[in-house]
């Protein structure tokens, strides 16, 4: 029998290791976008992207977790297609055949949709590669605005990467301003 977890996040990451934990001995594949095993993500905004944690310490677990239970990891992989009647998902150039599914993918920040949103220095924070990217763009920043939904986005400026800085908050409530986001 073959376990499917779709997503590679922190909760695919406890999901295959319960599994295991628990005894389940048959096939498991995590398949995930990322090319990295997965990790947590609450420490991006702050410990990763401060450096107080380098990447191996935001890691649910080290690689050779999964090696070692035979957790097949498939990263960099985008799942295109999941036929649930013939019981496959499918990848770029293979299909996998499953008896169980779970579909672990989480969430993706919404993008501006306002003038200027496709110009560059506009940075949207949900991976790891989004942190690695953020932090070498702003390393030489003189100013910063930074526009959020969630309120601990604010600890962002206190990154020690990012002191020296000015800085520009607005909380964005996409609720109460129709989708749009601040005036600032």
């Amino acid at each position: 029998m073959t376990i499917i977890i779709v997503g590679a996040g922190q909760a695919a990451g406890q999901a295959a290791a319960s599994l295991r934990q628990e005894g389940y001995e048959d096939r498991i594949v995590m398949i995930g976008d990322e090319a990295v095993p997965p990790y947590q993500r609450p420490p991006l905004s702050k410990q990763y992207l401060s450096g107080e944690h380098d990447a191996d310490k935001i890691m649910v677990r080290p690689a050779k977790f999964y090696e070692d239970r035979n957790i097949e990891l498939r990263l960099g992989q985008s799942v295109t297609a999941i036929n649930r009647k013939a019981k496959l998902v499918e990848i770029v150039d293979e299909s996998i055949s499953y008896e169980k599914l779970l579909i672990s993918t989480g969430s993706r920040p919404r993008k501006l949709n306002i003038e200027g949103s496709e110009l560059g220095g506009i940075f949207y924070l949900r991976t790891k590669a989004d942190v690695d990217d953020i932090r070498t763009a702003f390393s030489n920043a003189s100013s910063l605005c930074i526009v959020a939904v969630a309120i601990s986005a604010s600890r962002s400026p206190r990154s020690r990467n990012l002191q020296g800085s000015t800085f520009t908050f607005s909380k964005w409530n996409p609720g109460s301003c129709n989708g749009s986001p601040p005036n600032r």
